[in-house]
């Protein structure tokens, strides 16, 4: 969540949100793919490591963009708008 903290501020400000969204995903496909092609264990496991972390990342932004865009009626989300009786 540190990466993707800082990342999402980073893609944000650059107002690209959109872009980083699909072409993290089409990177994490590429290295997940590239395990199949890895000749030793250990280096298969580096490379999973690796794409869920791009995953990762690229969830956190895309779920805070989500939760910004929709309306909280629409989440389900309860308001309290300060009329309780």
């Amino acid at each position: 969540m540190m990466i993707a903290r800082r990342v999402g501020a980073h893609v944000e400000l650059l107002g690209n949100t959109a872009g980083f969204i699909g072409w993290t995903l089409l990177a994490q496909g590429i290295l997940f793919a590239g395990i199949g092609l890895m000749p030793t264990l250990l280096s298969a496991c580096l490379l999973l490591f690796v794409s869920r972390t791009v995953l990762g990342v690229e969830f956190a932004v895309q779920e805070t963009l989500l939760m910004r865009l929709v309306p909280d009626n629409l989440r389900g989300r309860v308001v309290d708008n300060g009329s309780r009786k």
